[in-house]
């Protein structure tokens, strides 16, 4: 099956600001920014940082679950 980049449609992507975010999305990412940073000993000035950071990570798991079972390649 052909994955197409639907990161227009993906409310978790958003490369600069949180506008267009859902609430949902939005404290997903608020949570796993905050989770890196305490796990970074609570650094200041690292917000954005953090911000794309727990972006990613969400973007690499949801990645993950839409795969299971899938071909990986």
């Amino acid at each position: 099956m052909n994955q197409t980049d639907n990161t227009e449609s993906n409310p978790i992507v958003d490369h600069t600001t949180t506008d267009g975010l859902s609430d949902a999305a939005h404290q997903r990412i608020a949570k796993a920014a905050y989770f890196i940073w305490v796990s970074e000993g609570c650094p200041e000035g690292r917000e954005e940082a953090h911000w794309h950071e727990a972006q990613l990570q969400l973007l690499r798991k949801e990645a993950l679950s839409n795969n299971v079972g899938g071909d990986p390649s």
